[in-house]
C-alpha cells in the first residue's frame, strides 16, 4: 500500500540516515505534496536484545529461537505423547516445527496458534530438557523484519514483533490480539504506536479501541 501512495507521488519513503538534497523545489499546483515518512528506530525503553530487562519482565521482552537437544527417537516419540495430553495436536506442531532458525514468532505464524500460547508449550519442553532458547540477534532481527520492525521490536519486544507481522492479513484488530497478547491494553497500545511508525494516522483513539475489545473478547483464564 505504501509502494503504491509513494509511486501516485502521495507520500515520499525515506530509510534511515538519507538525507533531504538541496536545491529541490517546492511542489508545483501540477505535483501534489508529499508526506514524508521514516522508520528511523526509536529509543528503547529500558531494553535491547543485547542487554534484555532482568527478571520475570526481560524473559517476557525477548524473542527467542528454540533449539532441540540431542535425543533418541523413543524420547521424542514419548514427548510427543505428552505433548498430546498436555496441549493437544498444537503442542506436537510447534514441537515438529522448532529448527534452531524459527524463532517464537515465526513458530506462532506457522501454526496460527497465539504467542503466548508457544512460550508456554516451548517453556514446558525446555523444562523437560527437550530444547534450549537463545535470544534472537539484533541482526536476525533486521533481517526478518526489516528496520521498522526491529523498531518496534525495540519499544515493546516480542509482543511487537508479532503485532507488526499480522498487521496487513485478513484479521481484524480483536483476532490480531487473540493471537498477541491477554494483555488488551498493551495490544492497542502496540497497534497505535505502529501506525505512528508508518506514518499512519488513525481517525481513533486508543480509549475506544481497548473499550471495543474489552466488550468483545472477554479476558481467557
Amino acid at each position: 500500500m505504501l509502494d503504491l501512495m509513494e509511486k501516485k507521488g502521495i507520500i515520499k519513503l525515506e530509510h534511515p540516515g538519507t538525507k533531504k538534497k538541496a536545491g529541490i523545489s517546492a511542489p508545483t499546483a501540477k505535483m501534489p505534496a508529499v508526506r514524508e515518512v521514516g522508520f528511523a528506530p526509536m529509543l528503547e525503553e529500558g531494553a535491547t536484545p543485547e542487554k534484555p530487562l532482568g527478571g520475570e519482565l526481560g524473559k517476557a521482552f525477548t524473542l527467542e529461537v528454540p533449539t532441540r537437544t540431542k535425543g533418541n527417537m523413543l524420547k521424542e516419540i514419548q514427548m510427543k505423547a505428552n505433548l498430546m495430553i498436555k496441549f493437544k495436536q498444537v503442542g506436537v506442531q510447534v514441537f515438529e516445527l522448532i529448527d534452531g532458525n524459527r524463532d517464537a514468532v515465526e513458530l506462532a505464524l506457522k501454526t496460527e496458534i497465539p504467542l503466548f500460547m508457544v512460550y508456554k508449550i516451548l517453556a514446558y519442553l525446555e523444562k523437560e530438557g527437550m530444547l534450549t532458547l537463545a535470544p534472537t540477534t539484533r541482526e536476525d532481527i533486521k533481517r526478518k523484519y526489516g528496520d521498522d520492525g526491529y523498531s518496534v521490536y525495540k519499544r515493546y519486544g516480542r509482543e511487537g514483533v508479532m503485532l507488526y507481522q499480522l498487521i496487513g492479513k485478513d484479521m481484524d484488530l480483536r483476532e490480531m490480539a487473540n493471537q498477541t497478547s491477554k494483555d488488551k491494553k498493551r495490544v492497542v497500545e502496540i497497534f497505535m504506536f505502529i501506525h505512528k511508525l508508518l506514518g499512519i494516522d488513525l481517525p481513533i483513539d486508543e480509549d475506544v479501541l481497548l473499550e471495543r475489545l474489552e466488550s468483545t473478547v472477554p479476558d481467557s483464564k
